[in-house]
């Protein structure tokens, strides 16, 4: 199967996603999240970017994920490390990990729903602001819902207005 016919999977009635972002190389964290991911039975772990601070963490956080089906998009971290790897630098890293991070996208999109890191468009005065100002953000876009990662705030909206994700579920 195509990496978008796996993608595609991702949005199917009785897949269990996780969404994660901003972990900034913090293995033992990823670790206690996989634990409560396996414990809810998740199907798949999407990641929001900035999985690493660093690349010396990152054979860490892809080792961290052996045996999971994961996805995701490019931090600002990432693509640093990436911009590294394509200028000819040696940083250490295991063929497995420089595998992990090169499946990552700018932005995966799957139908209506979008996963981002950063959108560059958004004002940089206050982007979360702007994310939840419903007459702009989803309306530009033609999404139904927007992940994003990078603000460092858990919240989530949808076309009709904001979820709620006190439970850290939110049932699509």
């Amino acid at each position: 199967t195509t990496s978008s016919e796996r993608k595609g999977r991702l949005l199917d009635t009785d897949t269990r996603i996780a969404l994660m972002a901003d972990l900034h190389g913090r293995a033992d964290l990823l670790t206690r999240a996989l634990e409560v991911c396996r414990a809810e039975s998740v199907d798949s772990i999407v990641f929001l970017g900035d999985i690493i601070d660093r690349a010396d963490q990152a054979d860490a956080c892809a080792q961290t994920l052996n045996g999971w089906r994961a996805f995701g998009v490019y931090g600002n971290h990432e693509q640093q490390m990436v911009a590294a790897l394509v200028m000819g630098a040696d940083l250490g890293l295991t063929p497995a990990t420089i595998d992990f991070f090169e499946t990552l996208e700018e932005r995966i999109v799957l139908g209506d729903v979008c996963f981002v890191h950063d959108d560059l468009d958004w004002p940089r005065q206050d982007p979360v602001e702007h994310f939840f100002s419903r007459a702009n953000s989803l309306e530009r876009w033609q999404y139904h819902i927007v992940f994003v990662g990078h603000t460092h705030h858990r919240s989530a909206i949808s076309a009709s207005g904001a979820l709620d994700i006190s439970h850290n579920r939110i049932l699509l």
